[in-house]
Formats: C-alpha cells, sequence, structure tokens
C-alpha cells in the first residue's frame, strides 16, 4: 500500500471512536508519549503498521480488546 503507516510516519488515528490520536511512529525503544512518538513495539503500533488510510485494527489492553482506525498517514 503506497501510504501505509511505517516506522517515522506521522498517523492520526481514531480510538474506539472517542478521540483522534496524532502519533510519531518510532524505532524499537525509541518512543516519547509525552513528545509524540510511540515505538513500532507497541501493542496499538503493531496492530496498525502497515494500515492504510481508513482501515480498522484490533488489539489487546491488558484483558479487553480495542479497536483503533488509522484516519491520515502524514508523512
Amino acid at each position: 500500500m503506497a501510504n501505509a503507516v511505517e516506522i517515522g510516519k506521522t498517523v492520526v488515528v481514531d480510538l474506539n471512536g472517542k478521540r483522534l490520536l496524532p502519533m510519531t511512529i518510532a524505532g524499537v525503544n525509541e518512543g516519547a508519549p509525552d513528545f509524540g512518538t510511540v515505538s513500532c513495539d507497541a501493542p496499538l503500533v503493531k496492530a496498525i503498521l502497515g494500515k492504510g488510510e481508513g482501515e480498522v485494527a484490533t488489539f489487546r489492553v491488558d484483558s479487553r480488546m480495542a479497536s483503533v482506525k488509522v484516519v491520515r498517514v502524514l508523512s
């Protein structure tokens, strides 16, 4: 997919239809959530890697499942 989520790109996701969250995908152990970067090891990021705009993925948070929709893939 030409405009897919990958390391180094900034994306906007919709978490469970409740809020939009912009973030930049960082490499392994390089995440800094306070600065808007999330490691590619994070469950949310693992779920959306390779996805394109409009695609939905699910991932586990503790003992429950959550869904995330890729709203926009920027740069």
